[in-house]
């Protein structure tokens, strides 16, 4: 009560994990001179029953608290802070209360969670704190209102002062980009924070410093009153590769130390598994799904990381060690998958070798990260596709529906290479693929012809295959089979994706779905600029040989 000097002062009831040897509960002298705690009860009601308390611990003679100190009772195989008192407290989950009683006189009161029982708590009960601490604020402050003297505490804090004089807590890290495959672009970084000290924060010179103290931005920010938030961002651009290792510096005057509160790594090299392919808007019969390439030189286990959209939580990675080179399929269902790409292996367009989807598909761990296809309110993509290691650091990511570009259906987004050339935006863009993706093999847009070959022909046994590139300004392609008397014998199509490589396959039939006996054939490409002018054209010699085909 506001009156007494013995106080509850900090509560542990409902840790994370098993509740036993981690609950404590610390009490607080408020008064100008030690306390005795003899004969003090600490005593607990179960909310669900009504005012029947029950004993937890009782005070000895020897146990007493020193003017402003705190006592601090834990439970059996308590193992952290060293103990003042250690008693069976098994606390429960709530809604509860706790007291301390002497002589019969109620010293103090606590009662959270949702309390039907007005004798369980003062003025009106705390909502509760399930894995975190309840703790007044400052230490012993009481004015007989259990919902406002006490406050949630993310960081238990027994036996120690529940609130530094001056204290920072961050709410929120953004980075735009939130990784960097290489130097070169600037990242944007936006740190939301509150006042979690006594005592405001001056108006300071705020600085982002990496874990070497090395300084690489700083702002002014303004008076922090205790308790309220504020935003700063910083403009950074990274020097070199490697993680970095990021600190808000927040200056104070002396002797007080300045604050130094770590928001995390940021990644600015290429790491060993990278994104590669994401479809975000499949076609009729298929599923959404992401593909990853182990790009460095040592293998790399897809258990170790995980993904996760714009808006929701991280999806763990199912584990399975893949070689150097070897790319996997992360899809939302591996039976819908495999049927839509073994569709797509028989269409005769398929671009790549003959493989098995299931040797290369992996479904998630729980529920797929859903990808948005149009951009919510306040943000100017549809979604973002983010690869994770294990520490919640953002290795890889792939932003889908930049700037409120269209998300073709049927069609992937693609990464061009493994480092950007120019800004990184330009690292992603539509697959120009035929069918319109290449999952499980090297994507479209990481074919390159020869630069003095504008048309390549090759046959094998995988059959047919046209690559050729499109240029800046040149917007569209067609490409046709003729005959040596100039009939046209299979139209293979095109599309207006713009520059770009291409990879064109064809299984040897004509328009007709009829299989062409052995001849030469000429193939010819005919690519427009966005006016539809045509701009160049090509031919090439196609010698086909029944059996060549995929």
């Amino acid at each position: 009560m506001a009156g007494a000097s013995l106080r509850l002062n900090e509560v542990v009831y409902d840790p994370d994990g098993a509740d036993g040897g981690r609950e404590f509960v610390e009490i607080h002298n408020g008064g100008t001179a030690a306390a005795s705690l003899a004969g003090v009860r600490l005593q607990f009601a179960n909310g669900a029953v009504g005012e029947v308390w029950e004993g937890r611990w009782t005070g000895g003679p020897a146990d007493s608290i020193s003017a402003g100190g705190v006592f601090l009772v834990v439970d059996q195989g308590w193992q952290g802070a060293p103990p003042d008192a250690v008693a069976s407290l098994g606390l429960q989950n709530g809604p509860d209360a706790l007291r301390l009683l002497r002589d019969g006189e109620v010293l103090d009161l606590l009662g959270y969670g949702d309390l039907d029982w007005p004798a369980l708590y003062e003025g009106l009960p705390h909502p509760g704190a399930p894995g975190d601490a309840l703790a007044r604020r400052p230490d012993g402050h009481d004015t007989d209102r259990n919902d406002l003297d006490w406050h949630v505490l993310d960081v238990p804090t027994p036996g120690a002062p529940n609130y530094p004089a001056f204290g920072l807590e961050i709410v929120e890290v953004a980075a735009e980009p939130p990784n960097l495959a290489a130097p070169g672009d600037a990242v944007v970084v936006t740190v939301a924070y509150r006042g979690s000290g006594l005592s405001a924060l001056p108006a300071a010179e705020v600085s982002l410093r990496d874990g070497a103290g090395a300084e690489l931005a700083a702002t002014v920010c303004a008076r922090l009153e205790p308790e309220a938030q504020g935003l700063v961002v910083f403009h950074w651009r990274p020097a070199r590769r490697g993680s970095h290792d990021l600190h808000l510096i927040w200056p104070l005057a002396p002797p007080a130390v300045p604050l130094a509160v770590p928001l995390g790594a940021y990644l600015c090299d290429l790491p060993p598994l990278v994104l590669t392919e994401v479809m975000a808007a499949p076609a009729s019969g298929s599923c959404e799904w992401v593909e990853v390439l182990a790009a460095g030189d040592a293998p790399v286990d897809l258990g170790d990381h995980a993904l996760r959209d714009a808006d929701g939580a991280a999806r763990a990675l199912p584990p399975r060690e893949l070689a150097p080179g070897e790319r996997v399929v992360i899809v939302q269902s591996a039976a819908t998958f495999a049927d839509w790409c073994r569709g797509l292996q028989d269409s005769g367009a398929w671009p790549c070798p003959r493989v098995d989807p299931g040797f290369f598909a992996e479904e998630c761990v729980g529920a797929w990260p859903t990808l948005n296809n149009t951009p919510p309110a306040a943000r100017t993509y549809a979604d973002r596709v983010h690869l994770l290691a294990a520490d919640g650091t953002v290795l890889d990511h792939a932003t889908v529906g930049w700037a409120g570009a269209e998300v073709a259906a049927g069609r992937s987004l693609e990464r061009s290479g493994l480092l950007p050339a120019g800004h990184g935006l330009r690292l992603w863009r539509a697959s120009t693929a035929t069918v319109g993706s290449t999952p499980g093999c090297a994507n479209a847009l990481e074919a390159a012809p020869p630069a003095d070959a504008p048309l390549v022909v090759t046959t094998a046994d995988a059959g047919v295959r046209l690559l050729f590139q499109l240029h800046m300004n040149e917007c569209s392609w067609r490409a046709v089979i003729y005959d040596l008397t100039g009939m046209r014998v299979r139209d293979l199509g095109g599309d207006d994706l713009g520059a770009g490589p291409r990879r064109i396959a064809w299984d040897g039939r004509d328009d007709q779905g009829r299989a062409l006996p052995s001849a030469p054939l000429i193939a010819l490409l005919t690519v427009r600029g966005a006016d539809g002018a045509r701009l160049r054209r090509h031919k090439a010699l196609v010698v086909w040989t029944p059996g060549d085909g995929p």
